[in-house]
């Protein structure tokens, strides 16, 4: 393959390059849905490059995130996984952190042993929120044979069945995850930069 032969620098170069080539519009503004009628907190983390999303549990709350595999969930973080990672596509991973804290925004954020740059709070219908957590509940133990914890970032990965890619990565299946909401969803890009807007 032409990119295992490329240095880790050539391959950064080469993906900058591609992405200069993108719409400037890497930024996502999400309308929450309309008043549910059984509210339930859900917590939109931006992290600054990518997003991850908390839902209510039986105790306390859960973290769900999307990423690479390999940089992700395996830690690799060199120049060409990198650029492998965004170029795709690549074995993806879903990752699931339980959070036995209060649905508040200053307890999320003590409760993750890394950087979270805005934390959103939305309402949604407490059946659609219970939907899709069940729903990324049976992905992660369908898969759960290919368990993998890394103590880095103290989270557990399963890989995903859908591969990640510059088109398919953390912040658009963030995206997808709060349409499952009810919420609508405005934007696109690799990189994360979130806005909630209030007013519909």
């Amino acid at each position: 393959m032409f990119l295992t032969r490329l240095s880790g620098s050539a391959v950064l170069f080469a993906t900058l390059f591609l992405l200069a080539l993108l719409p400037s519009g890497c930024s996502f503004t999400v309308i929450p849905p309309p008043l549910p009628v059984h509210p339930a907190p859900v917590f939109l983390l931006d992290h600054g490059g990518h997003a991850s999303l908390v839902l209510p549990a039986d105790e306390g709350m859960v973290r769900y995130s999307y990423g690479d595999w390999e940089w992700y969930a395996l830690g690799r973080t060199g120049a060409a996984e990198g650029s492998r990672a965004l170029i795709g596509p690549n074995p993806a991973g879903l990752s699931r952190k339980m959070l036995f804290v209060s649905p508040t925004e200053e307890a999320i954020r003590r409760a993750l042993p890394f950087e979270t740059e805005h934390i959103f709070l939305i309402l949604a219908e407490g059946e659609s929120v219970v939907r899709l957590r069940d729903r990324l509940e049976a992905i992660f133990l369908e898969n759960r044979q290919t368990l993998h914890h890394n103590p880095d970032l103290g989270i557990d990965f399963v890989r995903h069945p859908e591969p990640y890619s510059l088109s398919h990565n953390s912040n658009t299946v963030v995206a997808g995850w709060l349409r499952e909401l009810g919420a609508e969803v405005r934007g696109s890009g690799p990189f994360s930069s979130w806005t909630i807007q209030r007013d519909r």
